[in-house]
């Protein structure tokens, strides 16, 4: 699976993102917060901006590798849905992170549309100059 991953990953045509920061969203980012800061229900403004080092990050994969999804399921109410896809979720995460040399995820509640619609802002921005 990590081959695959890897294999997927090298298909992605970054830009050099030497010095950026990695923002995490959706799903498993945001449970994956919910579990770093031990919560049993899903707090936004808990888990809003909350950091999760590399390190963590792979502790987080080897103990998720090692849980059935049941078991999963039963660490907090933040995973009810994501039990099965969670782990898969934290590996891509973490390989992510060690191929772009990441030292930290910073948890967004805010999502993908979030960030396209301040994108266009800027670009609208920029065009009324």
């Amino acid at each position: 699976m990590i081959n695959h991953i890897n294999e997927e990953i090298e298909n992605i045509d970054l830009e050099n993102i030497t010095g950026k920061k990695l923002i995490g969203v959706a799903g498993t980012a945001t449970t994956l917060a919910c579990l770093d800061k031990n919560l049993q229900y899903f707090d936004r403004n808990a888990i809003d901006t909350h950091r999760i080092t590399f390190q963590k990050i792979l502790n987080w994969k080897k103990l998720l590798s090692t849980l059935t999804p049941l078991e999963i399921k039963s660490l907090s109410k933040c995973t009810e849905g994501r039990e099965d896809i969670l782990t898969t979720g934290v590996i891509i995460l973490a390989e992510v992170m060690k191929k772009y040399h990441f030292d930290e995820m910073i948890v967004s509640i805010r999502g993908l549309r979030y960030g396209l619609i301040l994108r266009e802002w800027e670009r609208y921005k920029n065009n009324l100059r």
